[in-house]
């Protein structure tokens, strides 16, 4: 996941104007942890919610991944590149859970 999703992520982010009146300035990830994190006490029913949530961004970096082929963007390529690792993950996942 680090090497596949994050770092390609956190590459295309930075790459990225931080707004359309500052295109000077790039943005990037912001790096802020939730203290209050909620665990889930089962381990069946914590793997299946992280086995949906990985479906559920997979399936929204494919909208993004197709916005930005539409809108011609220069990181189009590597962020098909992520969305094709996410969902690689994803059913890799889910295969693990359900065989």
């Amino acid at each position: 996941m680090m090497t596949m999703v994050i770092r390609p992520l956190g590459e295309v982010i930075s790459e990225l104007p931080a707004s359309a009146d500052h295109s000077d300035l790039y943005a990037g990830p912001t790096f802020e942890f939730d203290r209050n994190v909620g665990l889930l006490p089962h381990r069946g029913p914590a793997l299946t919610i992280i086995g949906e949530l990985l479906t559920q961004i997979a399936a929204e970096t494919a909208d993004l991944s197709a916005a930005a082929a539409r809108l011609l963007l220069p990181q189009a390529e590597r962020i098909a590149f992520i969305q094709a690792n996410l969902a690689r993950i994803a059913a890799n996942f889910k295969a693990t859970l359900h065989p």
